[in-house]
């Protein structure tokens, strides 16, 4: 590991936001044809578009000052120091104070966000949006893939590839909208190609 550390190579490995987004679908799409090998890979399918939501989410409603998509206290924070007429120029230093705060908010709140009314876990029985269900039930999956408890986890397979299906359409659709808070660093051109190949896998497996 030392030795790594003190490598020369003048090569650095670069990556932002929209990087992050797009890496994430490609991987998504990878990994759903990979399924037709190994079933075992729909947990990484799990995996995948849950961050790639998450990854959109912050794209989308992080705006040019930085906040947007970051944790309620710290947003609530901001919005008091616009609403107090503060700026960034005059109010600098409380500003950067505020902007030092990285702590992003969690899946279900950047859901919200983007208008998709995520239910509560006692709740969850009471939801009758197909949509804020799936992706209740992606958080919820992919929180116990991520922390896997040393217990056999059965999962019907065709509610975890419907779950997905609706995870594929909004992102689709959350792209599609262009209502970004910033000049975005990506476009539709690049991900639809990705998006229908998805499309096409999902057509094959209802073909059997």
């Amino acid at each position: 590991m030392l030795d790594l550390l003190r490598d020369d190579d003048p090569r650095w490995l670069s990556t932002n936001e929209f990087d992050d987004l797009l890496a994430n679908i490609q991987a998504l799409e990878a990994l759903i044809w990979a399924t037709t090998k190994s079933p075992i890979l729909w947990k990484w399918v799990i995996i995948a578009a849950h961050t790639t939501l998450q990854s959109l989410a912050i794209c989308k409603l992080t705006r040019t000052d930085g906040f947007g998509a970051k944790r309620d206290d710290i947003e609530k924070k901001v919005a008091a120091f616009y609403a107090a007429g503060k700026n960034t120029l005059h109010d600098n230093e409380e500003f950067l104070a505020l902007s030092a705060k990285e702590n992003m908010a969690n899946f279900p709140s950047l859901m919200r966000r983007l208008g998709y009314d995520l239910p509560k876990p006692e709740d969850a029985h009471l939801e009758n949006s197909d949509t804020n269900l799936a992706l209740f039930f992606l958080h919820d999956f992919r929180s116990t893939y991520t922390h896997y408890p040393p217990v056999q986890l059965t999962l019907r397979a065709s509610q975890v590839r419907a779950i997905v299906r609706i995870a594929v359409d909004v992102i689709d659709l959350e792209i599609s909208k262009g209502d970004w808070r910033r000049f975005p660093l990506i476009t539709v051109d690049e991900v639809a190609p990705l998006l229908d190949s998805i499309r096409r896998r999902f057509e094959q497996i209802d073909k059997g």
